[in-house]
């Protein structure tokens, strides 16, 4: 199914491949008010990022996150630690 978004969305889903196309190695943050669309966004870009970790404040988010994008997405306080785990095998 397509994802059709709205020409302020797919200037920020420019905006993000863009940034991942420079291999920048600071977080690309996204926030806005609830009901603007950053899911929609987030699971577009998914689609072209299958790896790619989304990361939110809360639990309850990550767990929306994940349930509309179907990409993995954790807390931020989470993820520290699966990195932790993939800097170690990298060893």
């Amino acid at each position: 199914m397509a994802i059709l978004l709205s020409s302020e969305q797919e200037e920020a889903s420019y905006s993000i491949m863009e940034y991942l196309g420079n291999k920048r190695t600071t977080p690309f943050t996204m926030h806005g008010l609830a009901g603007t669309g950053k899911t929609t966004v987030l699971a577009d870009i998914s689609r072209d990022v299958p790896h790619a970790i989304l990361c939110t404040l809360t639990g309850k988010a990550a767990s929306v996150l994940r349930r509309k994008t179907g990409a993995m997405a954790s807390t931020i306080h989470s993820a520290f630690y699966e990195l932790e785990g993939v800097e170690e095998k990298r060893g």
